[in-house]
């Protein structure tokens, strides 16, 4: 889960939904070869948000051991925005694993509720 107070990110025009789910599905993606995603409008805790389902390979990186195979991914990502907050909200697993534990997992996103103080 990410949170961003969008108050504090720009003294301009605060970012779109469009805006900040390309930047956030963005640094998941430069992580990933043979990327493919799918887009969809949803909602969440009553407001208008983005359902990212994405797949993947996990290309080298100097996160993983280097003799670590390759494995491929999917991933789902929810993406929102409630009064001046925007959240991020993320789940993925392997492939082996992946259809038993992404279904529960965007339930569970799914289930997301903020409460912004101020």
């Amino acid at each position: 889960m990410t949170l961003i107070d969008l108050d504090k990110v720009s003294a301009g025009t605060a970012p779109s939904l469009d805006e900040i789910a390309a930047a956030m599905i963005g640094g998941v993606r430069q992580r990933r070869d043979h990327w493919q995603q799918s887009d969809s409008p949803i909602q969440v805790d009553g407001v208008n948000a983005k359902l990212i389902r994405w797949s993947g390979t996990n290309g080298p990186s100097p996160e993983r051991p280097s003799g670590q195979a390759v494995s491929a991914m999917h991933g789902v990502m929810v993406v929102g925005i409630k009064a001046a907050v925007a959240f991020t909200l993320h789940a993925q697993d392997v492939d082996a694993f992946g259809p038993a534990t992404l279904p529960a997992s965007e339930k569970a996103l799914m289930t997301f509720r903020l409460t912004p103080h101020r």
